[in-house]
């Protein structure tokens, strides 16, 4: 385990104070597990966080469970986005409340505007307030003066109070949620003395002040490198209306404050042989405000125990260097979590002391088969390569399931989940479990059993599904809103059995999601075992276009094809006789076209069929002459 030693000396006190005649207070309620704020949040603080509109207005933002709890930011402050959204009565995400009331231009941050920003900053306020907040000795609270002078009578309605938050912005080397968010502007870390506030007079004659004096206990995940500070607003509960706001200045850096940067990208190995070793290092950068000489890096495997490795060099302040680790020998698993811990005596923030990385391990020795892989431990997650995330919102079975949210990524991505190479004999199915619904029927996301030959820098199909041939659940009738997320029910998860006999020798096997616009596909209970493959309601041959239909003289066919395959495409009549031979050869796999004369038939309707392989599609044709 890393050792952290504290001590009380030799640490100056900082303090930095902020006045604002008026400054309006924006609440906004987002969430690392929601894919709309991911989307909003960048444009909404490029308007907001202008040096201008910074002195008209504040904004925090409280990380609320919608769609869904994430694992690290709402649970660190879930008592004071709870209580807010309770206050407010938020239901969904984002939105956003400007000096207590809903926005003019509505809830949604989307919609907020430079006019809102402006009229609100040019509402007189009855207060002035300013905040100073410094540092004590040791880092572990932060000592707040809050003065406040009445410069025009105020009586609120009902209870006023007044409220004391502490803000920071987070900065991730990898999304901490869902949504692939890594960059959190002004998150309310804790409020002081809790949600309710302080609880002040309801009415103020002119000239009024009042001192505040608070010693806020800064909680041990705030990074103290990240400057934090603090906000308040006087707030009357009645109409929940805001009087005035004031933030501090950023709480100053301290002396010693050595950092690790983000890891290096995860690093992904094919081998052979079941045991490897893979070189490692660590990115440290300088915080403080003094150079750094030597440091203790703890580092272990898979939660395994702690070795240390002692650096020693010459950091400048504000300095970045990467420290080359021992090898680390693997033990020929998948997957691993290699920790790092960066140890410093005089170093009080522990906050950005500690990071991992991922090293993926895919072995091509085949896995005598049947085997099981249902995501229910980090041990058979074998490696994300990208776009998966393990995820107990919706499963099949047990506990947990993996999902891709392909409506986060742009069109064709590739998103292959690595499963163990099996010991191919004779007939061998891979079966799972999916469940996927459309953002709209125009949803092209497809499925994919894949193989690679060149440790997955290409992936080969050996089954695919595009669109509607996978759909799960009912389409939508009309666009859904990306708060709409899907989380399926396990009844609407349906079985795919997979023959792949063919896979080559020496080959990665994966699951692949090429994204299309869609909304979420899960899936679930991957069984590996001897014997033929189930067979499915579903098509080697996908997105038929007949055009133009109706047709006079002639019309093309255009189909996709997933595979090589044997192709026969004839024209029946009303009672199934063939009247057209179109084709009838080997194609390959992709986009296929051709022409069909209808010169010669009559008007009337037609079916055309199209056999791949053992997989039969048929469409409508009508003729008009």
């Amino acid at each position: 385990m890393k050792k952290v030693l504290l001590f009380a000396a030799g640490v100056a006190l900082s303090a930095s104070s902020y006045a604002q005649t008026r400054l309006a207070l924006y609440e906004e309620f987002t969430g690392e597990n929601c894919g709309p704020c991911a989307v909003t949040n960048p444009g909404f603080d490029a308007l907001t966080q202008t040096t201008a509109n910074k002195a008209k207005m504040a904004v925090i933002k409280y990380q609320v469970p919608i769609p869904t709890a994430g694992n690290i930011l709402y649970p660190q402050a879930k008592a004071y986005a709870d209580a807010r959204s309770s206050y407010y009565t938020i239901t969904g995400a984002p939105s956003g409340k400007i000096d207590g009331a809903t926005p003019s231009t509505g809830s949604h941050p989307a919609s907020f505007t430079q006019a809102v920003i402006d009229a609100a900053a040019a509402v007189t306020s009855p207060f002035d307030i300013s905040v100073t907040a410094a540092w004590d000795a040791t880092f572990t609270n932060i000592v707040t003066t809050i003065n406040v002078k009445a410069t025009a009578a105020y009586t609120g309605t009902g209870s006023v109070f007044l409220r004391t938050a502490v803000i920071e912005t987070l900065d991730y080397c990898t999304a901490p949620g869902s949504n692939g968010e890594t960059d959190f502007t002004n998150v309310v870390r804790t409020m002081y003395p809790d949600a309710t506030g302080t609880s002040v007079a309801a009415a103020w004659a002119v000239g009024t002040t009042q001192t505040y004096n608070f010693t806020i206990p800064a909680p041990s995940f705030i990074d103290r490198s990240a400057q934090p500070y603090v906000a308040v607003w006087i707030q009357a509960d009645g109409d929940k209306k805001i009087a005035q706001a004031a933030v501090s200045a950023p709480l100053p850096k301290m002396a010693t404050d050595l950092a690790q940067d983000c890891p290096p990208a995860g690093k992904v190995t094919c081998i052979t042989t079941a045991n490897t070793t893979v070189p490692h290092s660590v990115n440290l950068k300088n915080l403080g405000t003094t150079a750094v000489t030597t440091a203790d890096i703890y580092y272990s495997v898979n939660g395994g125990t702690f070795s240390k490795y002692t650096w020693t060099g010459s950091l400048a302040a504000g300095g970045a260097t990467t420290v080359t680790m021992p090898v680390i020998t693997l033990d020929g698993g998948n997957f691993y979590t290699i920790k790092d811990s960066v140890s410093l005596a005089s170093d009080l923030n522990v906050a950005n002391n500690v990071e991992s990385q991922f090293v993926g391990i895919l072995t091509t020795n085949p896995k005598a088969v049947p085997f099981t892989y249902g995501f229910e431990t980090t041990e058979l997650s074998y490696l994300n390569m990208g776009g998966w995330i393990r995820a107990s919102d919706s499963k099949h079975s047990g506990t947990i399931g993996a999902t891709c949210p392909v409506f986060q990524y742009s069109p064709n991505q590739n998103a292959v989940y690595a499963i163990p190479t099996p010991a191919i004999s004779g007939k061998v199915k891979l079966e799972f479990w999916e469940a996927y619904k459309q953002q709209t029927t125009a949803d092209n996301d497809k499925i994919q059993v894949v193989y690679s030959k060149d440790c997955g820098t290409t992936w080969t199909a050996l089954w695919s599904l595009t669109g509607s041939a996978h759909v799960t659940a009912t389409p939508p009738k009309e666009v859904l809103k990306n708060s709409d997320i899907y989380f399926p029910a396990a009844s609407e998860y349906v079985k795919r059995s997979v023959d792949i006999s063919a896979l080559p020798s020496g080959s990665l096997l994966g699951i692949s999601v090429i994204t299309g616009g869609g909304n979420m596909i899960w899936i679930d209970d991957i069984n590996v075992a001897t014997g033929t493959a189930i067979t499915e309601a579903v098509q080697n041959v996908e997105n038929v276009l007949i055009a133009p239909n109706p047709a006079s003289t002639s019309t093309t066919l255009t189909f996709n094809l997933n595979q090589k395959s044997d192709v026969n495409v004839v024209v029946l009549d009303a009672v199934g006789k063939t009247v057209v031979n179109v084709l009838n050869t080997e194609l390959a796999a992709g986009e296929q076209k051709t022409t069909i004369n209808t010169q010669d038939l009559a008007t009337g309707v037609y079916m055309i069929k199209i056999t791949a392989g053992d997989k039969v599609v048929t469409e409508r044709l009508s003729v008009v002459k």
